[in-house]
């Protein structure tokens, strides 16, 4: 997708935007200097170290080492891909995206179509929002429908709370005959439906709107709700799906509840209501599906944000069985709910309407971890006295921790049911082996292995590009034509041994002296060892051999200077001393210059 957009117009979007403003939305920054700080956005950390220069037009934290320009922001921050992350900063800066037309970077017509039709319907359903918000406020019937269930006003204008006219062409005729859309757009839209004849018909009447955003904030899709007794009609109504709309991997108030995240848990519940009450209470961390069950889409769409869930379902049997769905999803995409049960006939609209914001906390900081929700749901159908009702109770509790990817977890509800049933350890976990599964997170120690076989790796490259170099001297040592060129300071070798045989060939090049090993070692067995071996390498050494070898050594330098850069920068964040903080910083930058010249095949002396 990348290429689909004109060069110079992505190098002027982001030159020209505001990387501070931008940022800010997201995390408060604080001035230092010429710069600004946070708390970084994508780790937790208690001291900031997260950097925005907007003289570079860039963000480093120094803490997890996250860093780039607006655009690495915006696709870090909302999990976007490239072109999703140049058109919300093109919204963003109030601009047109721009097209290559021809040559190597020809945007399809498929997927050109496919972004002008996406732009006209975001516009079609902003338009059919406001249209419904206005029927709304001007319809005391319904408006107070929504005020006499506890919302305020400015709740209502928050999430753009709407009305449909109980008409088949209200909403057509304003949109075709007013807005200038077109039909096909309505249908795109899932606006209107088709009659047999041909004609269209509003597809939403009579109903309580909700508007529903994506991740971005940009308005998709509707949901309709009754608001009074209509015989055979569905309490909910939802949008069909759209190119722009996709129930199972949307979550309604998402693009709200993130910017609570991580300091507040994400609170799961079932309804547009639960979410709309919570917020009209100070609660603004909660997200519900939209029409369909909670699937490992949602799950995975969570998992970007945070591993801290609460799931706050309805009380009654379907809120149950609906709840350990979640739970047993939501497991499988390794995050470990806690769960809250609501008093019976409750759930969270009417708990909050009824209890204070205090009573609610403390249900959420008191929820139970799923794995003992479901455990102890289990016990509750088994008589513990019954011997073959306790077996069949372990069996099934063991099948719930087998599938647990937390070894220590694992070990506590292991113990759990020891100490619940008296069945010994060691049974349990035979148990609770057979029922284990493979999970990504098996795969930590396999992980841990390829990044040390990948510093291993990287290491032997190093010695063989040190090798390769000093080699070279050596069989050319009285040619200066051929190794002037080399020339890079002993400070590149890693190891002491390789300084000093560098030294001790450069002291001999010098002085136009052939290299006598004997000599030149006095007698070190050790570095006549390591020397040894450079000259019996089993290999031709080309000039390009030893460009690459150079280059090898130089971006090693490099990154080990970057590295003791970020630690002294980390070291003084704290302190006061904003004129060394400031030095450090353009010492960083340098040196990623630098870094990228060496990479480049560029010069650095």
């Amino acid at each position: 997708m990348k290429g689909y957009f004109k060069k110079d117009f992505i190098r002027r979007l982001v030159d020209d935007a505001d990387i501070v403003g931008i940022i800010n939305q997201y995390v408060p920054l604080t001035r230092s200097g010429n710069r600004y700080k946070a708390r970084c956005p994508f780790h937790t950390e208690k001291t900031p170290s997260f950097i925005v220069t907007p003289d570079m037009n860039r963000y480093h934290c120094f803490g997890c080492g996250a860093n780039g320009d607006v655009l690495d922001f915006l696709m870090e921050i909302n999990k976007l891909d490239f072109s999703s992350a140049v058109e919300m900063l093109a919204d963003l800066e109030g601009v047109n995206v721009q097209y290559e037309e021809n040559g190597n970077y020809t945007r399809s017509s498929e997927n050109f179509i496919s972004y002008n039709q996406k732009q006209e319907l975001y516009n079609c359903i902003k338009d059919t929002a406001n249209y419904f918000y206005k029927n709304l406020i001007h319809n005391k019937v319904t408006l107070n429908y929504l005020l006499n269930r506890g919302l305020s006003k400015e709740t209502i204008k928050k999430f753009g709370l709407g009305y449909s006219l109980n008409s088949f062409d209200g909403l057509y005729n304003y949109l075709v005959k007013e807005k200038k859309y077109s039909v096909n757009v309505l249908i795109k839209a899932g606006l209107v439906r088709t009659k047999e004849d041909g004609g269209v018909y509003d597809y939403f009447r009579d109903r309580i709107m909700f508007p529903i955003q994506d991740i971005n904030g940009k308005l998709i899709a509707f949901g309709g709700r009754i608001y009074k007794d209509v015989k055979n009609a569905p309490k909910y109504l939802n949008s069909p799906e759209t190119i722009v709309f996709k129930k199972n991997s949307t979550l309604y108030n998402l693009n709200n509840a993130r910017k609570e995240l991580p300091q507040k848990p994400l609170i799961l519940v079932e309804g547009y209501m639960d979410v709309i009450s919570l917020v009209n209470n100070g609660i603004n961390n909660s997200v519900a599906t939209l029409g369909t069950a909670f699937n490992i889409n949602h799950a995975k769409l969570i998992n970007r944000y945070t591993k801290n869930v609460v799931v706050m379902y309805d009380s009654d049997t379907a809120g149950l069985n609906a709840t350990i769905k979640a739970c047993e999803i939501l497991e499988s995409a390794n995050i470990y709910p806690k769960v809250v049960r609501l008093p019976e006939g409750d759930d969270p609209d009417s708990y909050i309407l009824n209890n204070s914001i205090e009573k609610f906390n403390n249900l959420v900081e008191n929820g139970i971890d799923s794995i003992e929700f479901r455990i102890k749901l289990l016990e509750k159908n088994h008589n513990l006295l019954d011997n073959w009702e306790k077996v069949d109770f372990i069996k099934k509790a063991c099948v719930i921790i087998g599938k647990v990817d937390d070894n220590v977890r694992k070990e506590f509800y292991i113990k759990y049911l020891h100490h619940k049933t008296g069945a010994e350890i060691s049974t349990i976990e035979s148990e609770v082996n057979t029922n284990s599964y493979i999970t990504p997170n098996h795969l930590i120690g396999k992980n841990k292995n390829e990044t040390a076989n990948k510093k291993n790796q990287i290491m032997k490259k190093i010695i063989n590009a040190q090798e390769i170099i000093l080699r070279y001297m050596v069989e050319n040592a009285l040619d200066i034509d051929k190794i002037k060129d080399i020339n890079i300071d002993e400070n590149v070798f890693v190891g002491d041994d390789y300084k000093k045989i560098y030294e001790k060939i450069v002291f001999c090049i010098n002085n136009a002296k052939k290299v006598d090993f004997i000599e030149l070692f006095d007698y070190n067995d050790k570095l006549a060892t390591t020397m040894s071996r450079i000259v019996s390498l089993d290999q031709n050494i080309t000039w390009d051999d030893v460009i690459k070898a150079r280059q090898t050594l130089i971006i090693n330098n490099i990154n080990r200077k970057i590295m003791n850069v970020k630690n002294a920068i980390k070291d003084i964040q704290d302190s006061e001393d904003k004129e060394m903080l400031d030095v450090l910083i353009a010492e960083f930058y340098k040196l990623k210059s630098d870094l990228l010249k060496a990479k480049n095949g560029g010069t650095l002396i």
